[in-house]
């Protein structure tokens, strides 16, 4: 699968996200998706063919930094 800016997704959750921000982070390619319905967003990596979503709060908070850095550049 290949996911790109602006692309829209099916999560398992149901909702559809928009990515919002793609960053590489460690060799790892992570997005920020954001639901197109709701004020949601989750940030996620793909293995498989399938979205991961990160829920360890450490690696958040630096791949929030990462995303900011990786926009303002």
């Amino acid at each position: 699968m290949n996911v790109e800016f602006g692309d829209v997704l099916t999560l398992s959750d149901g909702n559809e996200y928009a990515v919002a921000m793609t960053c590489d982070y460690e060799g790892k390619e992570y997005y920020y998706l954001s639901d197109i319905n709701k004020e949601d967003v989750k940030i996620c990596y793909l293995d498989n063919d399938e979205m991961v979503v990160i829920k360890n709060e450490d690696l958040l908070q630096k791949l929030i930094l990462e995303f900011n850095k990786d926009n303002t550049e």
